[in-house]
């Protein structure tokens, strides 16, 4: 999170560093009493899935807008997460 605020601040934005703040613009949903662990582990993909199409959106803005260091950050994200994912993805 740290290296998303300072991207935002370089661009002259400010950055939303409230827990509440990040509870209502969040477009993950909470899984409420998850018991067993194909439950929570179908409940983090699904997490997974949500971050990384925000950030190929958030990739395609950058890269509409030349913003270079923006677009690398996205694509060194897509790639973590996309891995990470992939790791929880049964064969």
């Amino acid at each position: 999170m740290d290296e998303v605020a300072e991207r935002i601040l370089t661009l002259g934005h400010k950055p939303v560093h409230a827990y509440s703040d990040y509870v209502t613009l969040s477009r993950i949903q909470e899984d409420k009493d998850v018991h067993d662990g194909t439950t929570c582990v179908k409940g983090v993909l699904k997490g997974y899935q949500t971050i990384i199409e925000l950030q190929r959106e958030l990739l395609a803005l950058a890269s509409d807008a030349d913003d270079e260091g923006t677009a690398a950050q996205a694509g060194d994200y897509i790639r973590e997460q996309e891995k990470r994912s992939g790791c929880l993805t049964p064969i």
